[in-house]
């Protein structure tokens, strides 16, 4: 109760962080990635119709904006940064002729361009390529239809060594890079639930869940120790977390999309109710971050987002009502602090407002003990410990000595 009554349980805003425009074109600018050194912006540029998305790259600070390749790319896949910030990969779709669809790769200035691999039907395409932690391979799906099922794949960066490791859909790697874990159909269940597959294609085997967490369930996020999965639960929208061995599952944040792991792994920063929230991985201290109408209602919501390298900043592109489409803006993160017993001044009350006053600042009320006073000073406290003034942890004791009389 203690803890609720501080806003721990429920949602608690921070400082409003100053909000400025990365980019604001006429079009739509979407799914932003930061780079490795945090000196670049990766994105989705989109004029015209949702099928016209191009990569583009753009400095944190704004600025020119530099296209880096003119073909469609497949809709909704991020353009993503190799882990030394030397390529980008993203997947051209199959608006453009068959000999350029495919997943591709390229300098962050445009050159040195090629196709890794293209589509194993004349019909498909490639969805979501991810870079290996080593940067030697990519991951990606080729999503199925009515006789062909999705598939996990991987493939060396120089086009060989193509291997389908699995049925399912939006690879992940793990950040050791032996494991990808991908949403896959549960016969069991019904719907969907993460599964883990070893990269070299062996193994496959689903994660446990838990029987609260609903049929289908969205984006997978991995613990920088890769020993936990943050993931979106359908049906309500809630943040959970698994343990990647199965030693449980839990509910951190009651509504929410797109989940992202802090640098240190102590929090996790997603998509909320009112805008861009972050909460401990245990669920507590959870607080609105960029405030916004909410992933849960039209308007200029935070949408999907990246956090910078050093987990301090964050791009996200927001609605504007004005021209009815995307931008893309960044914003400060305010370091967390947590809540906590700031011990008030006592000295001198009564001690029923003594108690209140200790309640109000997050601590509790400690040993009481009475000893004789002046007349005057009954019932009022004489001493506390610790003094006023002190920071201690949430629901620290402090202790009074009150007076009572000369009898």
């Amino acid at each position: 109760m203690l803890a609720c009554a501080l806003a721990v349980c429920s949602g608690a805003t921070a400082a409003a962080p100053p909000i400025r425009a990365v980019v604001a074109l006429p079009g739509n600018e979407l799914f932003p990635r930061w780079s490795p050194d945090g000196n670049s912006i990766a994105f989705c540029l989109q004029e015209g119709t949702r099928s016209n998305c191009r990569a583009a790259v753009v400095s944190p600070a704004g600025g020119a904006v530099r296209t880096i390749d003119d073909r469609h790319l497949a809709y909704e896949n991020a353009v993503e940064w190799s882990p030394d910030g030397q390529r980008l990969t993203y997947a051209v779709s199959w608006y453009s002729p068959p000999d350029e669809q495919g997943i591709w790769v390229t300098r962050p200035d445009g050159s040195d361009k090629r196709r890794v691999i293209g589509p194993p039907r004349r019909d498909s395409e490639t969805m979501n390529p991810q870079w290996s932690p080593d940067g030697t391979r990519i991951a990606y799906w080729v999503p199925g239809d009515n006789v062909v099922r999705s598939t996990i794949r991987t493939v060396r960066v120089d086009g060989s060594g193509e291997t389908v490791l699995a049925e399912g859909a939006r690879p992940l790697w793990s950040p050791d890079g032996l494991t990808i874990v991908f949403q896959g159909s549960d016969p069991a269940r019904g719907g969907v639930r993460p599964f883990a597959v070893s990269a070299d294609g062996g193994g496959v085997r689903a994660l446990e869940i838990g029987p609260y967490v609903g049929l289908y369930l969205g984006e997978l996020a991995w613990s920088p120790d890769g020993k936990e999965l943050a993931f979106r639960n359908y049906e309500p929208h809630e943040i959970w977390v698994l343990s990647f061995e199965g030693t449980g599952v839990r509910r951190v944040a009651p509504d929410g999309i797109d989940p992202h792991w802090s640098r240190d792994g102590k929090r996790i920063v997603y998509g909320g109710g009112s805008g861009i929230e972050d909460v401990g991985a245990d669920g507590r201290g959870r607080r609105t971050l960029v405030p916004g109408v909410g992933w849960t209602t039209a308007g200029d919501a935070p949408r999907p987002f990246s956090l910078s390298p050093d987990g301090r900043r964050m791009a996200f592109q927001r609605y504007d009502r004005v021209k009815g489409s995307d931008d893309i803006y960044a914003a400060e993160i305010q370091p967390y602090s947590p809540p906590a017993c700031r011990v008030p001044r006592v000295v001198g009350k009564p001690l029923a407002s003594a108690r209140t006053a200790i309640r109000r600042g997050g601590c509790r009320v400690g040993r009481i003990r009475k000893v004789i006073s002046s007349n005057t000073r009954r019932g009022r406290v004489l001493r506390q410990s610790p003094r006023a003034g002190t920071r201690r942890p949430l629901g620290n004791r402090v202790a009074i000595v009150v007076g009572r009389g000369r009898r």
